[in-house]
């Protein structure tokens, strides 16, 4: 994950509630028995506090052995954090190791967490933490 930083997007584990980031998902299957003709489509929920900042859709690409493909099926990712991806009929007269990525901008959120915390997850083996805004701390002093 990245997020923007001045001009520039870098790399991150630690976000801020608010934070405009980038994700990008590589998955892999090692052979097409992940999905079938029968149950073409894989899901999954993104953590809690990472959300696109509206609904996406687009086609699904990737790499089969060494073969690029600009359309093997259909990809959502729902403004909750709902990816689904429906495979095609040329992703299935392939075979060998598929390789995909998804890419999409939103923001670090915490607004749809059960808890207004810290919230932490893991991915790929790295933790990534999402932290609340500091509080306004104003203090005015009247004298009276």
């Amino acid at each position: 994950m990245q997020k923007l930083n001045g001009n520039g997007w870098e790399d991150a584990k630690e976000f801020t509630d608010g934070d405009n980031i980038k994700v990008s998902i590589d998955y892999e299957f090692k052979d097409h028995t992940m999905v079938t003709r029968e149950h073409p489509t894989i899901s999954y929920k993104l953590p809690s506090g990472v959300k696109p900042n509206s609904d996406l859709s687009g086609l699904v690409s990737g790499v089969i052995g060494t073969k690029e493909y600009d359309n093997l099926g259909h990809y959502e990712i729902t403004s909750d954090g709902q990816i689904n991806i429906t495979f095609n009929e040329t992703f299935f007269e392939t075979s060998g190791v598929f390789n995909g990525n998804i890419q999409f901008s939103g923001k670090a959120s915490l607004s749809h967490s059960e808890q207004e915390e810290e919230v932490n997850f893991k991915v790929g083996g790295d933790t990534f933490t999402i932290k609340p805004k500091a509080k306004d701390n104003d203090l005015s002093v009247n004298k009276s």
